[in-house]
């Protein structure tokens, strides 16, 4: 016997009052009905959606909004995990409120397996080779992988400038480096990214 499917509930949010939102994840004009289509930016794998008033845009991930709706406020110590590991899937039976703790190392399980969406993108967006530790060069993906089978799986990251990149202090003591991309014409635009890199110290 077929489950039966499961209703669509569609809600207003109170930062995005022209809008409904609905437990599946979609989006449509309050007065329309039109389905909002929804496109992913270059810098990000969350659909965001976004508010223009006063000359000042508003932004939200989509998820976030549908946590709200549907589940409850999300605490500031904790975040918001994709059960499936796709970011794109904002469906309310997909999201979960974690500690910042446990959806790193949730990631770092859906990153080691071979068909997961992080492998077929996120790996693909940071292969390159800029991170330095113990004298040899790793992508992004492949040094998150070296620290966790040492048991360093959450810790925020000390940075300290240097003339080839930037220095981190990890929790054992030792040391590692963001690389700055020198044939990169932009040169090395990886602050923010550095800023909000973490690793976990079990």
């Amino acid at each position: 016997m077929n489950k039966a499917k499961k209703a669509e509930i569609w809600k207003v949010h109170r930062e995005f009052p022209y809008l409904e939102i609905s437990n599946m994840g979609r989006v449509r004009n309050i007065v329309t009905k039109k389905i909002k289509e929804l496109k992913k930016p270059k810098n990000t794998n969350y659909y965001l959606i976004r508010r223009r008033e006063d000359g000042k845009t508003k932004t939200r991930p989509l998820h976030k909004l549908v946590v709200e709706l549907f589940i409850r406020s999300v605490p500031p110590n904790m975040t918001i995990d994709h059960i499936n590991g796709n970011p794109r899937d904002n469906r309310a039976e997909n999201l979960e409120i974690v500690s910042k703790r446990e959806n790193t190392i949730r990631q770092i399980r859906m990153w080691s397996h071979p068909h997961s969406f992080y492998n077929r993108d996120l790996v693909e967006a940071h292969s390159e080779k800029r991170w330095m530790y113990r004298g040899e060069l790793y992508n992004w993906i492949e040094i998150l992988k070296l620290l966790h089978a040492q048991g360093i799986i959450y810790y925020q990251v000390k940075w300290k400038g240097s003339s080839k990149g930037r220095i981190g202090q990890l929790p054992n003591g030792e040391t590692i480096m963001r690389v700055k991309n020198i044939d990169s014409n932009n040169g090395d635009n990886d602050d923010d990214f550095l800023k909000n890199y973490y690793v976990v110290h079990s």
